[in-house]
């Protein structure tokens, strides 16, 4: 259904990760180039060595979109072809992971 929201809320979950044929040094200085913020993360869980890396790219400095550049996207896909899976099957990790980017109550 179409139609006007007399009250769009102030957040929307989303995600992407678009993968591009640049590199870290080429994405970054876009980001610098138009005065948005584009710095480089990795993504794991809390006290570990990351799984995966990507940029944080916040388009107009408003919304961010992560971006992997050929070898990030090659560590992303690694991650999603291995060990993705036994770590959803395992309740600790999942809860690690978690504690990354929620804050779950004490």
């Amino acid at each position: 259904m179409f139609g006007e929201n007399q009250a769009p809320p102030q957040t929307w979950p989303f995600h992407v990760l678009l993968s591009v044929p640049r590199s870290r040094d080429e994405v970054e200085a876009i980001g610098a180039r138009e005065g948005w913020r584009a710095k480089t993360f990795g993504r794991g869980m809390k006290g570990h060595k990351p799984f995966f890396h990507v940029i944080e790219f916040w388009l107009e400095n408003r919304l961010m979109i992560e971006v992997a550049p050929p070898d990030m996207a090659e560590e992303y896909e690694t991650f999603l072809k291995t060990a993705a899976t036994g770590m959803r099957n395992d309740p600790e990790a999942l809860r690690l992971m978690r504690a990354t980017h929620i804050k779950e109550p004490a």
